[in-house]
C-alpha cells in the first residue's frame, strides 16, 4: 500500500502543509483536480516541518493523512511522538489497529495538564 494511493503523484506535488485543495480553481491551480472542499480535510494531507501536526485520526487509509512531507506514511513510533507518548509505550496489533489506539487515545500531556489542573482546583 502506498501513501496517496491512485493520487500518489498528485500528494509528490502537493507542498509541505498543504492538502488536496492545493489542486483546486480556488487555491488558483492552473489545472484543477478537485472541486472546493470536496473531500475530507485530511485528504492528501501532508505535514510540514515548520508547524505543529495536525491531530491524528482513528481512522486510517492510504489517501488519508498526514503523510509525512517526503510522501510517505508516519510511522507508529512518529505518530506517538506526535500524540506525546513515551517511546516505550507499546501498542499492539497490526499497523491500523495501533494507529486507531493512537488516534482514540487522549494524548498523556494534555491529560496531564487535565489532571493537575483539576488536582489543584479540587484537592489542594
Amino acid at each position: 500500500m502506498e501513501a496517496g494511493s491512485k493520487h500518489k503523484d498528485l500528494l509528490k506535488r502537493i507542498p509541505p502543509g498543504d492538502n488536496y485543495l492545493f489542486f483546486t480553481k480556488e487555491r488558483g491551480h492552473p489545472n484543477p483536480v478537485f472541486k472546493w472542499r470536496s473531500r475530507y480535510w485530511s485528504f492528501l494531507l501532508k505535514l510540514s516541518p515548520e508547524r505543529p501536526s495536525w491531530t491524528i485520526q482513528a481512522s486510517h487509509s492510504n489517501n488519508m493523512g498526514p503523510f509525512h512531507w517526503k510522501n510517505r506514511f508516519l510511522r507508529i513510533n512518529e505518530i506517538k511522538r506526535i500524540q506525546t507518548f513515551n517511546e516505550s509505550h507499546i501498542f499492539l496489533g497490526s499497523f491500523k489497529e495501533q494507529w486507531r489506539q493512537v488516534g482514540n487515545a487522549v494524548p498523556p500531556m494534555l491529560a496531564n495538564i487535565f489532571a493537575t489542573t483539576i488536582y489543584s482546583q479540587y484537592f489542594k
